[in-house]
């Protein structure tokens, strides 16, 4: 799901309606305070927010799915001022969400559904991902890697796919010493110099590899037994196909 909706947040980007800097409070009152004041998009979607928000309590509520999440986060202690640290979790992306459903008026899912799914021809897909194949992961996938576009479809402009790829967060958090993107991570490792993606829990995996204009996406419904160890004999044999 991270992918997805930092992609569908870079669509509201593109188009002039916010910028990844901008305080998230600035839709959210809960989250106005000089406090806030770097709590952005950007610090959302790269896990800084210095909100404590208990997975187990994320996974038991359906934490994407509902209106009232960002009155239980507000609540939520602050650990740390935003930017100050990087630490992985479903805050960020919760408040982003909520964000984004007071900016398009509709329920993010359907906005998705309408603004990205659509166009793209991406169907069957249930909210919060479930039902989703690995043809229509990879379609995604392909947006990324051809930087913003889809076959004639431009679906972010190039500017705005310079602004989501992960990318050193110090000019933007200084005491952040990593790269990291809107919704991506650096999969270098995985695919060679320039790849990105992101996994799931589940075992779900998006990696691209724009420069050799190659994308690998796997979908599961759970990682099952020796799960890690094929996943890495895959991902050896793509990457020893893209080196030679």
């Amino acid at each position: 799901m991270k992918p997805l909706i930092g992609l569908q947040l870079a669509m509201y980007v593109d188009q002039g309606f916010i910028k990844l800097d901008e305080p998230i409070g600035n839709y959210l009152p809960d989250f106005n305070s000089p406090q806030d004041h770097n709590l952005t998009y950007r610090a959302s979607h790269v896990h800084a927010t210095g909100i404590h928000f208990p997975w187990d309590l994320a996974f038991r509520r359906l934490f994407y799915f509902h209106t009232w999440h960002e009155s239980l986060i507000a609540h939520c202690k602050r650990e740390w001022p935003p930017g100050a640290r990087h630490r992985y979790g479903v805050v960020g992306v919760i408040l982003s969400v909520r964000a984004i459903e007071l900016l398009r008026g509709r329920n993010y899912w359907d906005a998705m559904e309408r603004d990205l799914f659509e166009p793209l021809g991406i169907r069957n897909v249930l909210p919060g991902g479930t039902g989703v194949s690995a043809e229509n992961m990879a379609r995604i996938g392909v947006v990324l890697a051809n930087h913003g576009k889809y076959g004639n479809q431009e679906v972010i402009s190039e500017a705005t796919y310079a602004e989501i790829i992960p990318t050193s967060l110090k000019p933007y958090f200084p005491a952040l010493n990593m790269q990291y993107g809107i919704g991506l991570q650096n999969h270098s490792q995985q695919l060679g110099q320039g790849s990105f993606g992101h996994g799931g829990g589940c075992g779900t995996l998006l990696t691209v590899n724009p420069n050799k204009h190659l994308v690998f996406a796997m979908v599961r419904n759970g990682q099952g037994k020796d799960y890690k160890k094929y996943r890495t004999e895959v991902l050896l044999l793509l990457r020893k196909w893209i080196e030679k």
